[in-house]
């Protein structure tokens, strides 16, 4: 897989939590969208620099780390953080320690194998992206650019785990929100460096992806926008007071009331 078409299967991540029953008895959830926009436009495939699997890399030039296995995110590690400095320059040494190690490969995981495999992304400053996907417990494959590589670790893995941390559910100050309360919400779990975060409120229901002419995506036609905020770092921590009226898809404002 490379990286051009990994990023797009990632540039929108929806983060749901459920809201138990308002007053009327009615069932109701909210929706937080993260709208992502990536802070680099990623690079053409062309344009991507190669690096010699004897080249090692310095933790400065690290601009940000992300890991993935199947649909579960860790979450990334970005230059802009002091907070993660250390577990950068940590990932800089683990690099280097298989880029030591690697020789040419024509192996590629394609399909399942390619989506069930723990993968590593380090996005270097000068647009280079070493992408790591291990094959096994073992053995890693590396992608920089055209070339590819495969690298023999067997602490690798499990070192990585141990560095980066699985992204904490989104954290909701009530789960029970009446209008006019204030709600906060926290977590760390969007997409990219930075974007929007949508919060929709909607009847119970079967759900879909919908998209407004102003390019916003709603998780259903029943669904009413009540607040947007921007997130960093791919964290976010806000809060508001629940509103009486939601934006709907099409762009009127509808109450929002218990039991309809």
């Amino acid at each position: 897989m490379k990286m051009k078409q990994f990023y797009m299967f990632t540039l929108a991540v929806l983060l749901t939590v459920g809201v138990p029953d308002w007053s009327g008895g009615t069932s109701w959830e909210a929706e937080a969208a993260a709208s992502t926009a990536a802070n680099v436009p990623p690079a053409a495939e062309n344009d991507i620099a190669t690096v010699p699997a004897s080249s090692a890399i310095q933790a400065d030039a690290v601009q940000r780390v992300q890991m993935s296995h199947a649909d579960l995110a860790w979450v990334p590690l970005f230059a802009s953080r002091e907070a993660d400095q250390s577990a950068i320059a940590k990932t800089a040494n683990f690099v280097n320690r298989l880029l030591k190690n690697a020789k040419p490969s024509t192996e590629q995981l394609v399909g399942e194998d390619a989506f069930f495999t723990t993968s590593v992304d380090v996005m270097l400053t000068d647009g280079t992206d070493i992408y790591l996907q291990f094959k096994d417990s073992k053995h890693v494959l590396i992608h920089i650019g055209e070339d590819n590589y495969i690298a023999q670790d067997a602490t690798a893995l499990k070192e990585f785990y141990e560095l980066l941390a699985v992204s904490p559910q989104t954290d909701v100050s009530t789960l029970k929100p009446t209008i006019g309360q204030t709600v906060r919400i926290k977590g760390s779990d969007a997409s990219n460096y930075e974007g929007t975060v949508r919060i929709f409120v909607e009847t119970s229901g079967s759900s879909g992806g919908y998209m407004t002419a102003k390019g916003v995506d709603y998780p259903s036609k029943r669904a009413l926008l009540v607040h947007t905020a921007p997130y960093s770092e791919a964290r976010y921590d806000f809060q508001f007071t629940m509103p009486a009226y939601g934006e709907a898809i099409d762009g009127t404002f509808k109450p929002i009331a218990p039991g309809t």
